[in-house]
């Protein structure tokens, strides 16, 4: 019955987006009759060689429409959006009222509120060096997306027809001051044909100091914090310690286009622009772009707000009659939300309800990304981690132990490393780290020569950094990443034992004192020597304290204890 509801709802809210879609292309053909321009007819996104194009005649249209009545960049994109004095949402497909009440609680709900009515706003520093205009209108593209350019104009037209996008002809563009045009770059997609489909990246840190991430408020944007992953292994061992005979199942929900869905405010989108010389056109990005500093933070309010909803559920919420009031557990990073629940009744269905009221409510009757929701299981594949909650472990999956070892084998062999090379082996260990806590000192260490990179050129790895890396490639191969408990996981369990632990120059010396023993390992020559050598800081204590303590505990307790041999 609630997954009936959900479908009702579902297309009660598509039928008023239709409505809504209807009213936006109204609004843009009164604009063009209003001024004499022939309103666009309808343009094939692909030619008869196969080979992507724009929609030209949306272009032509718009652009004779500016060239006609002056109108400025932010009235082109109100015109664009079907903004109105009525209706100014930049996107229809985000209603504001229902979540007047359904976020009531929720602690980002003005700004989700704000952003859906005006869209997305950012005070922007003043740029400190100025690019003069003309030479901005003719940057040219990363190389990424002039080899994959089939890919880029399928994008670019994509958004043409949903809406996410604007191009006009450069002459127009140059009649805008505030336009700032930033490089487009194309990374291949997995599972996909990178000739026909690519990921569209926005480069907006560049030029370097000059840049739309440079200029970027920080203190501007919203509060951006992500739940460790551990915390899905938390949610398990919940679960089986109350009832150690549950069956335990993950479902993994996903939301389509992601920050696609969040439109900029007008002033904003003059910050997000590209261009294609081939085609003589600007593009303007009206949504929040992949290369932003700031659309991260801002969909994270989005996101977190699916998850609010989720987690405000239960079956009784649901169901009337249902005497289940324990509520949904919902895990959310970026647009990835995983379920983890216990298989009685109809909680499992019911869970997954809750997720997809929650998608539509917040983002919309098309947000929901079908064929990336996963079927419930036991084992799953969630945040790049193997789970089985049978088991009760997580382990690192295969493929992804031989993608970070290629990376790590390729790093050191290099005689040069680059940021993008360093990035890309920080992608792959950033697992490691999930899996061993002792990694993270080492990941941190990277992460910091990562930030410390240049841009566009080639560095050695110092000593240091090589040992750092060759400690990840031993662990990768030896430390056994494959079913790790999923009590380690995150966080270490209560200790059985405590063997207390100290040294000094001269030995070590290991307490046990539940069962009253101690053990002494006395240095040999050769080992006092070393640590002559090595000259170790002076303390307060000086480095013959530790000695004086084993003595200590010596004189105190050496009566009763007895001495591991």
């Amino acid at each position: 019955m609630a997954e009936v509801y959900r479908k009702f709802i579902q297309g009660q809210l598509l039928r008023s987006l239709e409505a809504a879609e209807t009213s936006v292309r109204a609004v843009r053909t009164a604009a063009f009759l209003a001024v004499g321009v022939q309103p666009p007819a309808s343009s094939p996104p692909v030619d008869p060689h196969d080979d992507y194009q724009l929609d030209v005649e949306a272009q032509r249209a718009l652009s004779e429409l500016v060239r006609r009545s002056d109108l400025s960049l932010a009235d082109t994109i109100r015109v664009w959006r079907g903004q109105t004095a009525t209706d100014p949402r930049p996107n229809k497909a985000l209603c504001p009222d229902p979540l007047e009440w359904l976020l009531v609680g929720y602690e980002q709900q003005s700004l989700a509120l704000k952003s859906i009515r005006t869209g997305i706003q950012h005070c922007f520093h003043p740029h400190g060096a100025v690019i003069p205009h003309g030479q901005d209108i003719e940057r040219s593209n990363h190389k990424s997306a002039v080899v994959l350019a089939n890919s880029l104009l399928h994008s670019i037209r994509d958004g043409q027809d949903l809406g996410t996008y604007m191009v006009v002809d450069k002459d127009v563009a140059a009649r805008w001051p505030a336009i700032r045009i930033s490089r487009f770059g194309c990374v291949p997609k997995a599972d996909a044909d990178p000739r026909t489909e690519a990921r569209v990246i926005h480069d907006l840190s560049f030029p370097r100091g000059a840049s739309v991430n440079d200029a970027s408020n920080q203190a501007d944007l919203p509060p951006l914090s992500y739940e460790h992953v551990a915390a899905l292994a938390r949610r398990i061992e919940s679960i089986k310690v109350r009832n150690p005979h549950a069956t335990v199942k993950i479902k993994r929900g996903d939301v389509k286009a992601a920050f696609r869905n969040l439109f900029g405010h007008v002033d904003v989108c003059a910050k997000f622009a590209g261009s294609l010389p081939r085609q003589g056109a600007v593009v303007v990005d009206l949504a929040l772009p992949f290369g932003w500093t700031g659309s991260p933070a801002h969909y994270g309010v989005f996101g977190g707000a699916v998850t609010f909803l989720v987690r405000r559920e239960s079956p009784a919420t649901l169901v009337p009659g249902s005497s289940d009031r324990e509520r949904f557990y919902c895990y959310t990073w970026v647009d990835d939300h995983v379920l983890v629940e216990q298989d009685h009744d109809d909680r499992l269905e019911l869970c997954e309800v809750a997720l997809r009221l929650a998608m539509l409510a917040v983002l919309g009757p098309r947000s929901i990304n079908e064929p990336k929701f996963t079927h419930w299981s036991t084992q799953s594949r969630a945040l790049g981690l193997d789970w089985d909650t049978t088991t009760r472990t997580v382990s690192m999956p295969p493929d992804k132990i031989a993608k970070a070892l290629l990376r790590i084998r390729e790093l050191l062999q290099s005689p040069g490393v680059s940021r993008t090379s360093l990035s890309q082996v920080l992608g792959s260990l950033r697992h490691v780290c999930s899996c061993i806590r002792s990694a993270r000192p080492f990941f941190q260490r990277i992460a910091a020569l990562y930030r410390r990179s240049p841009r566009w050129s080639r560095r050695p790895l110092s000593a240091g950094a090589k040992l750092d890396v060759l400690w990840f490639e031993h662990i990768l191969v030896h430390g056994q990443l494959q079913g790790v408990p999923l009590r380690y996981f995150g966080a270490l369990p209560e200790p059985d034992v405590h063997i207390y632990m100290d040294a000094s120059d001269s030995g070590l010396c290991a307490l046990h004192p539940a069962s009253q023993a101690f053990l002494r390992v006395q240095f040999d020559e050769e080992e006092r020597a070393l640590i002559a050598r090595n000259a170790f800081s002076p303390s307060t204590y000086g480095s013959n304290f530790p000695q004086y303590s084993q003595s200590c505990a010596g004189d105190t307790h050496g009566s009763q204890w007895s001495r591991i041999r």
